[in-house]
């Protein structure tokens, strides 16, 4: 079993290069209509980051965007513990398309750990219900 740096890494190495802009566009969940699908294994490390910031979970936005980003709105204020749905999410800027087909040793190595935290742990689902959630 592969600990989630770990299969970050191979999420990095799957990935073309890509030339991120990091302008935040990807977090604006109601223009985009996407959001990302996070699982428990990853909430735990968005919730130790923010612990290790000294921060509280942030409540919802009221624009719909992600309530992780800066107060600018422009930034990842978690970037290094971002999840799997935030690493592959395909931008036209980023350029490049990732197929679950080169993803697929990661998101097996995801599914795998989700596994041995035990059944009883709550699905994946939206990063805003996650973040809400007492779990």
């Amino acid at each position: 079993m592969t600990d989630l740096p770990g299969i970050y890494r191979m999420v990095e190495q799957a990935m073309p290069e890509r030339s991120c802009a990091r302008s935040g566009a990807c977090c604006q969940f109601t223009v985009t209509g996407r959001e990302p699908i996070v699982t428990h294994a990853e909430l735990a490390a968005i919730r130790a980051e923010l612990r290790r910031q000294g921060r509280n979970v942030p409540p919802p936005r009221e624009d719909g965007a992600c309530p992780l980003l800066t107060a600018d709105g422009t930034r990842c204020s978690i970037y290094a513990a971002r999840p799997m749905g935030c690493r592959t999410f395909f931008c036209r800027e980023a350029g490049g398309v990732v197929t679950a087909r080169e993803l697929r040793d990661a998101l097996h190595a995801l599914n795998a750990l989700e596994e041995s935290r035990g059944k009883n742990k709550r699905p994946p689902r939206p990063l805003t219900r996650a973040l809400q959630d007492r779990d």
